[in-house]
């Protein structure tokens, strides 16, 4: 392609020196106006160096016309000096136009090369995070489940025990040893639903829907809101890593929703359909659209979609907002 470019500017020029020649008796000085578009065209494809030897050569084609056919010399100085001013002008300027364009190419190559590999870095760090994130909620729930829930499990026991040994002695406190019994189991259920909210290992066993169930019920409990779940489809057929994923989703945004706006309603709607996976979070509080973009949430939620090949969906009405999150689904990959 550039071969040909030169072939064809050559032959330009070649044309240009024949009709200088043909026409300069009848067009006189005006035969060097097309100069200007041939230097300036050579300025832009070779560069500043080639445009101003080009600009020389088109001057010394005019000294030769003006000295053979036109020999004013007065005339000619004065052409002369206005024309090479001209064209060394128009070269040096388009030289300098196509110099800068191909620096702000370089530039902006330079650039995405940079962006890039920013997005790879931010890519690996998010990654990190998730994987560091789901790490620590592993051990913690872990932790909350062998450590303090088994501190209370004995705690229950020995208050059972009290309580039947009050009762068996016949005093009065009896109720009070009930009572600290009652008290430790309601905190040992919180608890067991705290450890798998953070360790959800009953996705594996019972699947999706029993997990956010549960979670819903956990938020019910820690917040003054009503959480209602619905389900359609087999959920059965979802790989566990998804399900995982969509679970963590369904868990960030809810307790994001909880700690932003003044939701009094949460409805939970899962679907599967042949090839869409749908998890849609619909509140009555405050809209989060604006908010979640600059929350620390969204990088994770950003991620975990990646990983699905999963988009979200903003769906506003008069009183309720959805935030719902969607993922391709192959049933046969799946049970491959």
């Amino acid at each position: 392609m550039r071969h040909r470019t030169t072939i064809l500017y050559t032959l330009t020029w070649i044309t240009y020196f024949g009709f200088t020649v043909v026409t300069f008796p009848q067009l006189g000085s005006s035969v060097i106006i097309p100069v200007f578009a041939l230097v300036g065209l050579g300025s832009w494809l070779y560069r500043s160096t080639i445009g101003l030897i080009l600009a020389l050569i088109a001057v010394i084609h005019h000294f030769l016309l003006n000295t053979y056919i036109h020999p004013d010399y007065s005339i000619y100085y004065q052409d002369r000096l206005t024309g090479t001013l001209l064209i060394t002008v128009t070269a040096l300027i388009t030289g300098s136009l196509r110099r800068n364009m191909d620096g702000i190419k370089h530039l902006n190559a330079e650039l995405d090369r940079t962006v890039l590999k920013r997005n790879a870095e931010l890519d690996t760090l998010s990654r990190n995070l998730i994987e560091s994130t789901e790490y620590f909620r592993t051990r913690r729930g872990q932790d909350l489940h062998d450590g303090i829930g088994q501190e209370l499990t004995g705690i229950q026991l020995y208050s059972t025990a009290l309580a039947d040994q009050l009762v068996s002695e016949l005093e009065t406190c009896a109720s009070l040893a009930f009572s600290l019994n009652n008290r430790a189991r309601n905190v040992h259920d919180l608890v067991r639903r705290a450890a798998r909210s953070l360790f959800p290992v009953q996705i594996e066993e019972v699947g999706l829907p029993p997990a956010l169930n549960e979670l819903a019920a956990f938020a019910e409990e820690t917040k003054p809101v009503k959480v209602a779940l619905h389900t359609c489809g087999n959920l059965n057929d979802i790989p566990s890593a998804t399900a995982l994923e969509f679970y963590r989703i369904g868990q960030e945004t809810i307790f994001f929703i909880l700690n932003t706006t003044n939701s009094k309603n949460i409805s939970v709607d899962v679907g599967l359909s042949a090839s869409i996976l749908c998890l849609e979070i619909t509140h009555d509080g405050n809209a989060v659209e604006s908010l979640l973009p600059q929350s620390q949430e969204a990088r994770l939620l950003e991620y975990r979609l990646k990983q699905i090949h999963g988009k979200l969906h903003f769906i506003k009405s008069k009183v309720t907002e959805s935030l719902r999150f969607e993922a391709p689904f192959n049933p046969r990959l799946s049970h491959s």
